[in-house]
This record gives structure tokens, sequence and C-alpha cells, in this order.
């Protein structure tokens, strides 16, 4: 049951994560949407489903049905595939939206007060990577002592 704990709460925080902001551009003076050009405003705040286009969604989905194949049926592809999208959804938020949090992009060359905040949608996506590994990991381990198990019944 922790594979699929696991696996389910890793896909609805992926679900999550593109629905909250990932990661927002600040300036001092006044709010980043009143003060930038009208076709800057939207960079001021950037939200999970708009930098990868829902990616996670579908990611989510595929973790769903693999935790419970993981879980109920002990099965090795099925773990192996949670690891797999545990890692993508790390890689994705390690490699490409955190060095994105960073940055001001055309904001800041306007406003040289302007500072990028990481949002939550971040944290969630990495929680995200790491239950859905964590649920492969797990599930690898039971799959591999369940295969040990059927080696050491006596055949008939």
């Amino acid at each position: 049951m922790a594979v699929l704990a696991l696996g389910v709460v890793g896909a609805l925080l992926m679900i999550a994560a593109e629905l909250t902001p990932l990661f927002e551009v600040e300036v001092a003076v006044a709010s980043c949407e009143d003060l930038a050009q009208p076709e800057l405003s939207d960079l001021c705040l950037t939200r999970g489903g708009e930098q990868h286009a829902f990616g996670l969604v579908l990611l989510a989905l595929v973790a769903a049905v693999m935790s419970a194949g993981a879980a109920f049926g002990a099965s090795r592809p099925a773990a192996v595939a949670l690891c797999v999208v545990g890692g993508v959804v790390l890689g994705i938020a390690l490699a490409i939206d955190l060095p994105a949090s960073r940055s001001t992009g055309e904001i800041g060359r306007d406003f040289s007060d302007a500072r990028a905040v990481m949002g939550p949608g971040l944290w969630l996506e990495l929680i995200a990577g790491a239950l859905t590994l964590a649920a492969g990991a797990i599930g690898l381990r039971l799959a591999r002592s369940g295969e040990a198990r059927k080696r050491e019944l006596p055949h008939r």
C-alpha cells in the first residue's frame, strides 16, 4: 500500500504543481504587472502549466497507473516506470524550472530592482518527483522479494 500511496500522492502533487506558481518576478516599488509593458506583464508570474505545457499532468497519469501496477501486481516494469517518471520530474524541476526561477528575464532588463522569487509549484514538483521515485524504489524491492519467494517455493 505504500507504493500506491506514494505514487498517487506524487501524481496529485504533479497536477497541483502545474496549477500553482513556479516563480514570480517582483519589483520593489509596485506590482510587476502594473509596471511591465503590456506584452511583458504575463512574464511576471509563471505557473507550472505555462512552463511545460501541462506535461506533468501526463506524467501524473502514468505515475498513478504504474503505482497501481507496482502495488497490486508487484510488477517490476511498473516499478521501473515509476522510477523513470520520478527521475524525469526531478530532472525537469532541477534542470529547467530551478534555473528559470532565478532569472528575472525581460522584466529584469527594464527594472534594476526586479528579483525572481521561487513559488510553491517548484516545491510541489520536487516533492512529487521524490515521492514517485520512492514509490518506484519500494516497488522494485517488493517485486524482487516476490520473485525470491517464488523461487523458494517447491514446484509441484
